[in-house]
């Protein structure tokens, strides 16, 4: 990964910004199958492999202006990623030295997306008042190519992005804010690939290359208390949005579901959320938040006839603690809890992610050592699981994803100015989204 920004001051007002990041992910794997009957006898092998390598660009300009109390930025940003990808499965009745490729389940495909956008934002602060405004206009062209079979699936739209912040300081440390935004989600290309994938044997997994991105539209107002140790919070909100991706079942065989990314018509929630940050004392500082809402969506799924809807009220907790107990010593612990959440075929389960971390200062703060304890799971707790039901007409299922658990990682931070200038490494842009 490359990654350059530079900023030129033409003078007090003015400034110029750019930035390139260009990336290379060697994006590949293989999944080996045994199919066992009766304990004892394997009646298949398999071999699923696959080389999908990306390529990701992005360019931006900005030009940013400023008086005392109002700024002004518009740019141009690039965004380009390409992929070309082989696809192949292999399988066998005979021992896993006779495996054939299986062209039913083969293919190459190149993928291309490119983004271009034109921005402004403008900021206003009154006595009592802060305003931003902003625009984006996005135009977005896909191309999918199936090199085996030769079909394209073109897709572009052009697109308008506003937004509108408004904080309303209204005295004895209280405010009121306001806001409205639209947004996208676009698809990655793991989403609209349409090779199917015969990873496990009970499933045929593949995307849909006329996915559609979603659009949402948000809108939000709260209040906003501080504290002289701290603050609270509490807002209302409802959002909509159009497009909702789903990951859907439907029969393919007797045994076999297939499984496949598709579009519901809308999905939209309103709820509430409170919380706040504190230090309860001067080495102890808390933090929390609850969020519950009522969620609804539709839509068509597959080739069933009859359109879907399901709704249900969702919420979500979060508590975590920081002591700094020590000199250059501190810890903490998170837990995130997400309740059991609908979807457009079924429901999907509650999920639960406690974290700890524990941090020690050296050198002034110039080196800090970090040991992270991630997906803590100390019994049967069910830490970073969820389980995936779905239901039709002709199928029930339900399925216990189980991810990684106890990831412990240890992280060196390098401050060489103390805090003003901070050592990072360039975030993925593009290949994390797909891997």
């Amino acid at each position: 990964m490359f990654d350059f920004n530079y900023q030129y001051q033409i003078n007090t007002a003015n400034s110029l910004q750019m930035g390139v990041i260009y990336e290379y992910a060697h994006i590949y794997g293989s999944t080996k199958n045994g199919n066992i009957e009766h304990d004892v006898d394997t009646v298949q092998w398999t071999h699923n492999k696959y080389k999908n390598p990306l390529h990701g660009l992005r360019l931006s300009l900005q030009h940013t202006w400023k008086s005392d109390h109002q700024e002004l930025t518009t740019g141009y940003q690039l965004r380009n990623d390409n992929q070309k990808g082989s696809f192949d499965y292999y399988a066998s009745q005979n021992g896993s030295s006779n495996q054939q490729l299986v062209p039913e389940f083969t293919g190459k495909l190149t993928a291309t997306n490119r983004v271009h956008a034109i921005f402004t934002q403008y900021n206003q602060q009154f006595s009592a008042i802060q305003l931003s405004l902003g625009l984006r206009y996005e135009y977005y062209q896909r191309d999918l190519h199936l090199l085996h079979t030769d079909q394209k699936y073109p897709y572009a739209i052009h697109q308008l992005y506003p937004t509108f912040n408004l904080m309303h300081d209204l005295g004895s440390g209280w405010s009121w804010k306001l806001a409205a935004s639209r947004r996208v989600q676009r698809n990655n290309n793991f989403e609209l690939n349409p090779i199917p994938e015969r990873e496990h044997s009970e499933t045929l997994e593949q995307g849909d290359p006329e996915l559609l991105p979603e659009f949402t539209v948000n809108i939000e107002t709260g209040l906003i208390k501080k504290l002289k140790t701290g603050s609270i919070f509490f807002n209302g909100y409802y959002q909509h949005t159009k497009n909702p991706i789903q990951r859907v079942n439907s029969v393919y065989a007797d045994t076999i579901l297939r499984r496949v990314f598709t579009n519901a018509d809308y999905a939209s929630r309103y709820g509430a959320e409170i919380g706040g940050e504190g230090r309860l004392i001067s080495w102890l500082k808390v933090n929390g938040g609850l969020n519950v809402y009522h969620y609804n969506i539709s839509g068509k799924v597959l080739n069933y006839q009859d359109s879907r809807t399901n709704q249900d009220w969702v919420y979500s907790i979060n508590a975590g603690i920081q002591a700094d107990f020590l000199k250059n010593w501190s810890t903490g612990l998170q837990i995130n809890y997400l309740s059991e959440k609908p979807t457009v075929q079924g429901m999907d389960s509650r999920f639960i992610v406690p974290n700890f971390n524990l941090s020690k200062a050296f050198w002034k703060g110039a080196l800090t050592v970090q040991l992270q304890w991630q997906f803590i799971e100390l019994g049967d707790w069910g830490v970073n699981e969820q389980r995936i039901t779905t239901y039709s007409s002709d199928f029930y299922t339900t399925t216990n994803y189980i991810y990684e658990k106890n990831i412990v990682l240890l992280n060196l931070s390098f401050n060489m100015h103390k805090l003003n200038k901070l050592f990072k490494l360039p975030k993925s842009e593009f290949g994390e989204k797909e891997f």
